[in-house]
């Protein structure tokens, strides 16, 4: 998997041995943890990734995935992902997952979506999160996410992209809208735009 050849490339020291070793692993109790301690093992608030690694992930498509990922965001998709690759009910150990994590954990796992094996089994977890009302939650399912542009029909992809607009969301950063560009996202963001321009007029007064 590019993802994970990529950041094992980027560690050292202890941090590259632990997470290599995690990603070999076949425990689902074991996965777990490790989900939910990642932080202690990886976080490094300064880490960013190095030109070579950022090369590496946009020749392979993954380009998106670093923009507002930290270190331990990523290291969460990949230990997510390995959980997916041995679990006998993928659809079922991702709900799971999801409802018991904190919203660091929640992002992760809607960021995994897009790379997840049989990626379409976990439609109905995206869904409900482009209906949250944790704005992280929405943010990260709506904002650099390949995965509402490939599996959402029109009329989730549709109301999504309307939460965004009237959030003031940048419309630029909802991947694949391009393609999905229909006549009501059209008008609906022409609207939005008058009424913003409205709001931004001096006071008669």
């Amino acid at each position: 998997m590019p993802l994970k050849i990529a950041l094992i490339r980027e560690l050292a020291g202890p941090a590259k041995q632990w997470l290599a070793d995690v990603l070999e692993g076949t425990s689902l109790d074991d996965l777990a943890a490790h989900f939910s301690s990642v932080a202690s093992s990886v976080r490094d608030p300064s880490w960013t990734v190095s030109d070579e690694g950022r090369e590496f992930l946009i020749a392979n498509d993954l380009a998106w995935l670093l923009r507002g990922s930290s270190l331990e965001e990523l290291a969460r998709v990949l230990v997510f992902i390995r959980a997916l690759e041995v679990a006998s009910d993928r659809r079922a150990l991702a709900e799971t997952w999801y409802l018991d994590a904190a919203r660091s954990g929640r992002r992760a796992i809607l960021r995994a979506l897009a790379l997840a094996p049989r990626p379409k089994l976990h439609l109905d977890l995206a869904v409900l999160a482009a209906v949250s009302t944790e704005p992280s939650v929405f943010d990260a399912i709506c904002f650099e996410n390949p995965y509402p542009a490939r599996f959402f029909d029109d009329a989730c992809f549709d109301h999504m992209v309307g939460r965004a607009t009237e959030r003031r969301g940048s419309l630029e950063r909802v991947l694949g809208l391009e393609g999905r560009r229909n006549e009501q996202l059209v008008r609906r963001a022409v609207e939005t735009a008058l009424r913003t321009a409205d709001e931004l007029k001096p006071s008669a007064d």
